[in-house]
């Protein structure tokens, strides 16, 4: 599970890369209409494959929906109140040089297009984005119409994954100790990941430009599947550290809670990965020892 979350997590990295969002539209092609095209049900409540370590290499693409993220709908900025979405497409194919979809859309909501100029949805894309705010009914009805136009397909979930309970986590943390965590799942399909969020302060009143914080680095901790707890090593927090640089008094520090279900779908021949994280962040304090 983590070479499957790094490599989604990579996946969705490639979203920031580029993010605009124009109205101009290409005036001599419409998608078809729901009466023109059937749209095929798909219920992602259940999978077709099993979900394992380094199964993103088999993959043609993937959706991911993440509930309380930590950036707003526009005007971007950074928050944890927990009121808004990110959902993301990345297309791939292993036969054909990438995986483009027509006019995706989250829960009736057209979302945009990355990679080439404005949010036009008469053209093809292998990267979508949306942010939005959190509907109270909770669900995923994700919609898209495959390459050439001639079917539809409406992705739902609706047994998505309840927030993991957090019995243990501390308000301050000891930069130079182990870090103890324990917390208990609602279920055992789901997949628990603890994080460390650094956001720069300096950063964290402003409107964004883009949907991204510049400076931003999230240290991530899987937990295994059978267990109820999870230690950050002090030696694996230091190598972290070394690797992308240590978290200083510019810094405000999170951590962050996720509760993840992951399913795959064979679609139109191609197996998709679809997956629903839901973040619980929270503030805490980051000492060090004094010598």
């Amino acid at each position: 599970m983590k070479k499957l979350y790094k490599s989604c997590l990579i996946l969705a990295c490639l979203s920031f890369s580029l993010y605009s969002c124009d109205t101009n539209k290409e005036k001599d092609e419409v998608l078809p209409t729901q009466e023109e095209i059937d749209y095929i049900v798909i219920n992602a409540n259940t999978t077709d494959l099993p979900v394992k370590p380094g199964t993103i290499a088999e993959i043609d693409g993937a959706f991911a929906y993440r509930e309380n993220h930590y950036i707003t709908s526009v005007p971007h900025r950074f928050t944890i109140d927990k009121k808004y979405f990110w959902a993301h497409y990345s297309g791939q194919d292993k036969k054909m040089p990438d995986l483009p979809l027509h006019g995706s859309k989250i829960n009736g909501e057209a979302m945009c297009m990355n990679g080439l100029t404005g949010c036009d949805d008469v053209r093809p894309s292998t990267l979508w984005n949306f942010y939005g705010p959190q509907a109270q009914d909770r669900k995923l009805k994700w919609e898209y119409l495959n390459r050439d136009k001639s079917k539809g397909y409406r992705v739902e979930m609706t047994n998505i994954p309840t927030p993991a309970t957090v019995t243990e986590l501390p308000d301050r943390i000891l930069w130079e100790e182990n870090i103890d965590f324990q917390f208990e799942r609602n279920s055992a399909a789901d997949s628990i990941i603890i994080a460390l969020l650094f956001v720069p302060k300096d950063k964290i009143d402003n409107i964004l430009p883009f949907p991204v914080i510049g400076g931003t680095r999230s240290w991530i901790f899987p937990a295994k599947s059978n267990e109820s707890s999870l230690t950050m090593k002090k030696e694996a927090l230091q190598s972290m550290g070394q690797q992308s640089g240590f978290p200083t008094e510019n810094d405000s520090v999170f951590v962050n809670v996720m509760t993840s279900r992951h399913v795959i779908k064979n679609i139109d021949n191609k197996k998709m990965l679809i997956s629903y994280t839901i973040n619980d962040i929270r503030p805490v304090v980051l000492e060090r020892k004094i010598d």
